[in-house]
């Protein structure tokens, strides 16, 4: 099916009934955990078959799943469009805490394919994060200099 075309005889209510019906259908084969953007679930899902994670409860603050030592990480992704290149992950909270010990940053195409994923420890997420005081949070950009460090492995 050419999805244009699907989509262009479609009304704008139509579409709006096409990514609520999406949103269940992805809930219901636990591809995502909650109702947000589907794009951080679905990374956590992936990542986390991927590197035969634990996924943590939706409650767990500070990382979203452990292996098999124990180890925590938290999970970040970053969808690229045409209109949005940037590789800008989500905030990182409470990074004095140490809450997690290597983030994943995943990086998707449009059509949400993996393109990019990426083990950062969290000593370089500390050594690269930049506090902006209005989010009450760390930044992380997934570009060189931090994907240059020799601390961080590309996995994808």
């Amino acid at each position: 099916m050419a999805w244009d075309e699907f989509f262009a005889d479609l009304t704008d209510e139509q579409v709006g009934q096409v990514w609520a019906r999406s949103m269940r259908e992805l809930r219901g084969r636990d591809l995502i955990r909650s109702w947000n953007n589907p794009v951080a679930d679905y990374a956590e899902r992936l990542v986390a078959e991927e590197l035969q994670l634990e996924l943590a409860p939706p409650v767990a603050q500070g990382y979203d799943a452990t292996d098999a030592a124990g180890c925590r990480y938290q999970i970040k992704a970053r969808r690229l469009t045409p209109q949005n290149k940037s590789r800008q992950l989500g905030v990182v909270r409470k990074l004095d805490q140490a809450e997690f010990d290597y983030l994943i940053a995943a990086i998707f195409s449009e059509d949400l394919v993996l393109l990019e994923m990426w083990k950062i420890p969290y000593q370089v997420v500390a050594d690269f994060g930049r506090w902006v005081p209005t989010l009450n949070g760390h930044r992380i950009h997934v570009k060189p200099p931090l994907v240059d460090d020799p601390r961080v492995d590309r996995l994808r």
